[in-house]
Parts: C-alpha cells; structure tokens; sequence
C-alpha cells in the first residue's frame, strides 16, 4: 500500500448514546385495537461529538482509537485498523454517523442541531444493505430499514432534535436500534464501518423501546450501555471480490442474488423471510471501482409488477431502465462491479454471465455463470438475454 495521511476524524464519540433523550409523542386515535392515521415522534437529544486518535503506519494500516462515555455503565474504547486503503482514500468527515434501524412505515424525516454549528441534519434512508468494508455489508432486519444521520461539521456539545412519523398498525412500542459508523470514501464507493455496537448485524443490537403513549416518556438506554466498541477489528478496502450468492423460492418459482451477509443470513435462517433456499451456485463480483468494470445498479420490482429484483448491467442499461420504469425503486447504484461483454465476448480473466427473464407478469430475472444451466432455462420457457451469440449480458471475475 502507498504510504498517505488522509485527514482523518473518523467515527467520532457521541458521549451521550440517546441518553436523556426526551421523545415527544402524538398518537393517532386508536379505535378498536387498531391505530387510525400515524403517530409522530420527535426525539431530543444532547451529545457531545469528540474527535477519534488515528496513528498511521508507514506502508501499512491506519489504526484509530474512539472513546464513549454517557449515561449509567456506559464508557468503552473502540480500536480498529483500516487496512488496503488506496491512494487518494478520504477517510471521515468531522465526525462519525449515527444509524437508526426503524420500521419500514417510519417516514418524513427531518432534524437540526444547534451548539459550535447550527443546521439542519442531513438525513438519507436505505432499503439495500450498506457496505462496511469490501467484504461485509450492514444490512436492516427484515420489517425494517435504515436511516443516516450526518454529523454536524464541527467537534462539540450538540442538541439534535429529529422528527418523524409511524405509521404501525397497533400501538406498541416502537422499537429503535442505533449504530455508530464511520466513513471511508475508497475506490469510488462510500464504505461505512461500524464502531459501536462493533458489528454487522443489527439483530444483536438490543432495541431502545419508545412508548407508544404518553408525552416526554424516557427511553430505555440501557442496552446502548451494555454494547461494546470494537476491539482489534480490520476492515480492508482492497478491491477483492465477493461472492454472489443465489437463492430460490419455490412457491414463487423466483430467483435471488446478493452479496449481502445481512441478507444471506437472514435468507439462510428462514424465520423472518420464508421460503428460500441457496442454489449451490454463486459468481463473484467487486463491490467497489475496479478499473475496466462498470457499475451493476441493483432495483426493487414492487409486487404489483413482480416483488422480484433486477440487476442493469453499466451505466447506460441503468439509465434506461430510470427511465424506461419509474415503478421501479432503485436501491443502489453501483451494488456490485461487473466487467461489460464487447459483442458478446468477455475481457480476458472474466467469466461470461448469462441472464433469463421470466416472461410472466410477476417478473423474475435469473443470473447465472453456467451456460448449460441456461440453456434449460430456455427449454423451461425463459427469455435468453444478452449480447453476441452467446447473449453474455455481463463477466464477472475469474
């Protein structure tokens, strides 16, 4: 690795993990058992963001070093190392990033902080999973997505006040769960490692549960307290490549993709999201830029049109398909990294992958590296896409 000294700020404390948050509650009428309309949340939070201590190697790792301290048991030290970090790497911002795991229904998001900086928070929500590094991926547990918060652009005491609504169908607590990552801007992609709880996976993150009535009710910060930061964990940006692993369900007679380990395991456990089963096959891709390969934007087909998912290969079938079907919710732009066929031929040290469309109006699309599997698709009553005489639609690496 190229010897470089990124400005680095990465993941910085908040010394008051939700703590002392005041949440403010207006509730729907509930008729009968069941909620009428949404219900509006607003929490209020004070939280004292200070810097990280990062100790470059030369030629090697960038170690860095958060404290957190706040309310009752609450006080940790996360160490981490980022490693394969390729020239020109920004790493950070001025402070770390918080996440809220939310319900699918939570909605309207809006928020401000006042303190050393005044503004309105920057807030972005996501369905696909987000990549920690090149090799692991933080994705929402089913019935649940994620919500990013920005960090103001200065070290300090802040208050964060954030609302927004939830539309659930009974009035239960609402459960919250909250991540702290860092960023890292490498080879193109955005890449956000988690600092504490140090983990993937939200499903071992204990949830802050807000009532359901009441005004100015206090959460419940003890699991926050109880999560540790990390100790001793790598992250690497390299460019190595993933698996893409497949899936079936048979009731559906649907095909699915993902590199996603959030995913895998939740599709794997089969508690939450029925029905599926691996394949036994799977490709590999790059999920950041590599030279020569271009983005494959990953889109939700909604159940009107197919509950299904579909992979556009290259910036121009991405565009088109924008385009072409606006129904189509767009999950990520670049999900993984696939070199393009020129008339059908792959560039050398790739594999040609195929691609069939079902042709029904529940719409599935299956991807694959084996031709002979393909051609039985064919025979099966599926569509061949692709170019060249063997329609490859893209090649994965080898």
């Amino acid at each position: 690795m190229t010897s470089l000294r990124p400005t680095v700020l990465v993941a910085c404390a908040m010394a008051v993990l939700l703590g002392g948050c005041a949440p403010k509650y207006n509730d729907a009428e509930v008729i009968g058992g069941n909620k009428v309309g949404a219900r509006t949340i607003q929490l209020d939070v004070l939280a004292e963001i200070k810097p990280c201590t990062q100790t470059l190697i030369a030629n090697g790792p960038l170690t860095v070093s958060c404290e957190h301290s706040g309310p009752g048991s609450l006080a940790a030290t996360s160490t981490f190392t980022l490693r394969d970090l390729p020239a020109g790497t920004a790493v950070g911002g001025n402070a770390g990033r918080v996440i809220l795991q939310v319900p699918e229904s939570a909605s309207g998001f809006n928020g401000t902080y006042t303190g050393p900086f005044n503004g309105n928070l920057v807030i972005n929500t996501f369905t696909a999973p987000l990549a920690a590094d090149s090799t692991k991926s933080i994705a929402a547990e089913p019935g649940t997505k994620l919500v990013m918060f920005d960090p103001p652009p200065g070290n300090g005491l802040y208050r964060f006040v954030v609302n927004f609504s939830e539309s659930g169908a009974a009035p239960a607590p609402l459960p919250l769960k909250v991540m702290f990552v860092g960023k890292v801007t490498a080879n193109g992609r955005d890449y956000y490692p988690p600092v504490l709880p140090c983990t993937t996976n939200f499903a071992a993150i204990p949830a802050l549960l807000l009532p359901s009535l009441g005004f100015y009710a206090p959460i419940d910060n003890t699991p926050v307290a109880t999560q540790k930061g990390c100790n001793n964990v790598s992250y690497s940006f390299g460019s190595a490549a993933v698996d893409i692993v497949e899936f079936y369900h048979a009731g559906f007679d649907h095909y699915f993709i993902t590199w996603g380990a959030g995913e895998i395991a939740a599709l794997d456990a089969g508690t939450v999201i029925k029905g599926w089963t691996r394949t036994g096959h799977k490709f590999k891709a790059f999920i950041n830029a590599v030279a020569g390969f271009q983005g494959v934007c990953r889109f939700y087909i909604p159940p009107l049109l197919g509950d299904s998912h579909y992979y556009g290969r290259g910036d121009t079938e991405c565009a088109e398909t924008r385009i072409k079907f606006p129904g189509l919710v767009e999950e990520d732009a670049k999900y993984m990294t696939m070199a393009l066929p020129v008339a059908g031929t792959c560039p050398a040290n790739t594999t040609p992958v195929y691609r069939v469309f079902s042709g029904r109006t529940d719409a599935n699309h299956r991807y694959m590296t084996d031709k002979g599997l393909r051609d039985l698709m064919v025979t099966a009553g599926w569509i061949a896409e692709g170019d060249g005489p063997d329609l490859v639609v893209m090649c994965a690496p080898a």
